[in-house]
C-alpha cells in the first residue's frame, strides 16, 4: 500500500471517529443545563423561582410519549422513597403543554411535582429521553445520565447519595 493511501485512510479513519465521538456525546451525556436560568412553570401555569425548588434535587427530563420514561417510572417512584430519608426533592420535568401535563399525572397518579419548562428541549440540548440529574444541595449536578437506569440498583443507590454528601 502507498503511503497516500495510507495517510488518506488514516484521514478517513480520524474524520469517522470525530464524528461517532459526536453522536455519542450528544445521544448519551447529559447536556450542561444552567438550572438557576431555567424558566419554569407549574401545571397552573404559574412560573417557578428555582430557588424556591428544595435541594438537594433529582431532575427527570420525560416525556408523556416516552415508552422509556413510562417504563422507568416505576423505578423513580421506588428511588423517591428511598431517597426521602437524605431530604431529595424528585421532580419531573416536560416541554410538553400543561393540560397534556395534567391528564398524565392525574391518569398515572405520578407522586413528583412536574413543571413545565418554557424553553423546549431541543434549545436544552435534550435529546434523548430519559435525562436525569442529581443536583447537591448548592445546586451543582453531581450526576447525570441518559437513557433508563436502574435506579433502585444499589450500587446506582449508593451513588446518589455519596452525590449529595
Amino acid at each position: 500500500m502507498s503511503k497516500n493511501k495510507k495517510i488518506a485512510y488514516a484521514c478517513i479513519f480520524f474524520i469517522l471517529l470525530v464524528i461517532g465521538l459526536k453522536i455519542y456525546k450528544k445521544y448519551n451525556v447529559a447536556p450542561e443545563i444552567k438550572f438557576k436560568s431555567l424558566e419554569l412553570t407549574d401545571l397552573d401555569g404559574q412560573k417557578i423561582n428555582w430557588e424556591q425548588i428544595p435541594k438537594p434535587i433529582f431532575i427527570n427530563y420525560f416525556g408523556t410519549w416516552c415508552i422509556d420514561c413510562r417504563k422507568e417510572m416505576p423505578e423513580l417512584i421506588a428511588l423517591g422513597k428511598i431517597l426521602a430519608a437524605e431530604h431529595v426533592s424528585i421532580i419531573l420535568i416536560s416541554d410538553e403543554s400543561t393540560a397534556t401535563l395534567q391528564n398524565y399525572v392525574s391518569k398515572n397518579n405520578i407522586p413528583f411535582k412536574v413543571y413545565h419548562a418554557v424553553s423546549s428541549f431541543k434549545e436544552l440540548g435534550i435529546v434523548k429521553f430519559p435525562t436525569s440529574y442529581l443536583l447537591d444541595k448548592k445546586g451543582r449536578i453531581v450526576y447525570s445520565a441518559t437513557d433508563v437506569q436502574p435506579w433502585t440498583d444499589h450500587r446506582t443507590v449508593e451513588q446518589l447519595k455519596q452525590g449529595i454528601k
